[in-house]
This record gives C-alpha cells, sequence and structure tokens, in this order.
C-alpha cells in the first residue's frame, strides 16, 4: 500500500508543471480560491497567458522596465476594463477622431483629425520623468 501511495504521488509530481507552481503561489500570495475546477482551469490558463507575455516582455533588452504579476494576473479582458474605465478598441473599430473646427475654434475647417500636434515646440530626445518626481514608486492599483 505504502509503494501503491508512493507512486501515485510521484506521478502526480512529476505531472506538476512550473507554472502550476507559480499559479499556485499566485493563488496563495493573494489569497484566492475558485468554487469549481473548471473556473480554476480557465483562470490557470489567463494566468499563463500573462505569464508567457510577462517573460517575453523581460526578455526584450531594449525594455527599461520589468513586469511582474499582481493581483489582477488571472482576470478576463472584459474584468479589467470593468474597473479600468476604459476600453481597448476592436482591430476592426475606427478610432473617433477630433474634428478640426472643434479644436481650432475655427468655424470654416471641416477636416477631422486623429491627432494634431504643434512642430514649434522642441522635445528632448529622452525625458527621466522620475528625476523630476513625476513618477512614484509602484503602488497597487486596484
Amino acid at each position: 500500500m505504502k509503494t501503491f501511495v508512493s507512486l501515485a504521488l510521484a506521478g502526480v509530481a512529476s505531472a506538476i508543471t512550473q507554472n502550476d507552481i507559480k499559479f499556485m503561489d499566485h493563488l496563495a500570495k493573494h489569497g484566492k480560491g475558485y468554487d469549481t475546477i473548471s473556473e480554476f482551469n480557465l483562470r490557470a490558463a489567463i494566468f499563463a497567458k500573462a505569464d508567457a507575455r510577462i517573460a517575453k516582455s523581460n526578455a526584450n533588452p531594449e525594455h527599461t522596465f520589468t513586469l511582474g504579476h499582481n493581483k489582477f494576473s488571472d482576470w478576463t479582458d472584459a474584468e479589467l476594463e470593468k474597473i479600468n474605465g476604459s476600453r481597448i478598441p476592436k482591430e476592426d473599430e475606427e478610432l473617433p477622431t477630433l474634428n478640426m473646427e472643434y479644436a481650432t475654434g475655427n468655424q470654416a475647417a471641416d477636416e477631422d483629425l486623429v491627432f494634431a500636434a504643434s512642430y514649434a515646440i522642441k522635445y528632448p530626445s529622452s525625458k527621466d520623468w522620475r528625476s523630476t518626481g513625476a513618477v512614484t514608486g509602484i503602488k497597487d492599483q486596484g
């Protein structure tokens, strides 16, 4: 009997992936649990996609930032949209435009613009916003 239990545990242990361990750590860290196996599996799949996205971004040597998981790493896009107050446009959705008449006060203009910028302003090639105090430390944004 002890041999069977040992073999069963060894089989289960070999089936557990590194991503499973990360997901379980995530659940423990944020005090999460799910009512059904199907929801658990759905959240694990969402977490795995987020983990892959994070790993890909962090492996990019051009990025000057590091991403990490937070309590939202297992949320769907629809759930995130509800709390963010924003909406990501669909690929085929037309972006809203800015009417030139409204932007300039010129009643004669009827041209629509997506973005208008002043080319008279000289901007530096780079800016460290941390040095001006515009960026604060990492916060829980939920």
